[in-house]
């Protein structure tokens, strides 16, 4: 059903494009009916699905005037961002009807902190996340994106740096200082005391190797999807 109702024959042209579509629409028919407690539970699990804005499609197209309930844009939009597609996030956040924002003052917050991530500004991102109490509805999942990103900050610090100031390493990570010191020993990053300097150790990045044909078809779906919606 989901597959018809969101099907354009316009946007397929190719007849291998449209069974690739079928399938993918088919394997996401059982996640159209989700309440808000099943989709924060699937993004923490590891059997999160690999493209929500499916999902989204077909809660959507069940939903009253194509307009799909707050939560579910709420916690779509921080399911975007616990990914770190800002690309899918700012999109959503364009489409969201003027009235459900003005509904749902919480969707602002939750864009707040996606354009922070925009910018890469993590001070900015920590002070938005930090700047408001989260509702049950996207609590779990906001938190999960603050240790995402501070787990980037890490791997980028790690990376980019063979000494940086203990204030940078406090900024980038949202960690106070008196936290930042056995954190970066404990990683086994030296730090000199006297001149406040951590000198980080660079994480070893394991070769992944060529894409599968798994990878491939995931990528050609959320293309799809992309145009549907």
């Amino acid at each position: 059903m989901c597959f018809f109702l969101c099907y354009n024959p316009l946007l397929h042209p190719s007849p291998l494009t449209t069974i690739f579509s079928l399938i993918w629409h088919c394997s996401f028919l059982r996640y159209c009916f989700l309440d808000s407690y099943s989709i924060t539970s699937l993004v923490l699990s590891q059997n999160t699905p690999p493209n929500w804005g499916g999902v989204f499609c077909g809660i959507r197209q069940q939903a009253p005037n194509g307009i799909a309930a707050p939560q579910v844009y709420q916690q779509l939009l921080a399911i975007y961002l616990y990914q770190n597609d800002l690309c899918n996030a700012k999109y959503l956040w364009k489409r969201i009807p003027p009235t459900v924002k003005t509904s749902t003052p919480e969707l602002a917050h939750i864009w707040a902190v996606g354009q922070s991530m925009w910018k890469r500004d993590f001070p900015a991102i920590y002070t938005a996340l930090n700047a408001v109490t989260w509702s049950d509805i996207v609590a779990d999942i906001m938190k999960q994106v603050q240790e995402v990103v501070r787990t980037r900050a890490v791997d980028l610090i790690s990376q980019a740096y063979s000494s940086i100031t203990l204030d940078t390493v406090s900024a980038m990570t949202g960690l106070p200082l008196e936290v930042c010191v056995p954190a970066c020993e404990e990683r086994g990053w030296k730090y000199d005391a006297e001149s406040k300097i951590v000198h980080p150790v660079r994480k070893v990045v394991e070769y992944v190797g060529q894409t599968s044909s798994e990878d491939q078809l995931s990528k050609l779906t959320d293309f799809v999807s992309f145009l549907e919606n």
